[in-house]
């Protein structure tokens, strides 16, 4: 008797793009070099992002990311992925308040 087997699905990675502006954004590093090749147009050196000004564009490279074992969310909403800091924000600046704080091993 045969035992029973079945097909694993092997999990794809999931990048999720932002609409920053008139942008969309994402930032992923690819192990894969001729991925990165592909998209390299697109990449920003100064940000460490791929940042795409047309839909056009966005669609290109999803197409490219699917065909290469990525799943992908959009996100236009950026309201659940945003931190608001305080624009005045206390700094400490006694060096007494770091007595104490030691490096490991010291």
């Amino acid at each position: 008797m045969k035992p029973s087997t079945f097909e694993v699905v092997p999990r794809r990675r999931r990048i999720t793009v932002f609409k920053v502006g008139k942008l969309w954004v994402f930032k992923q590093f690819f192990d894969n070099k001729e991925i990165f090749k592909a998209l390299l147009a697109y990449y920003n050196q100064d940000n460490y992002r791929f940042e795409f000004k047309t839909t056009g564009e966005r669609n290109n490279a999803l197409k490219i990311l699917e065909r290469n074992g990525f799943d992908y969310e959009l996100v236009e909403d950026l309201q659940g992925y945003l931190v608001k800091l305080p624009k005045v924000q206390q700094v400490c600046t006694d060096p007494e308040e770091f007595r104490g704080y030691e490096r490991d091993g010291e």
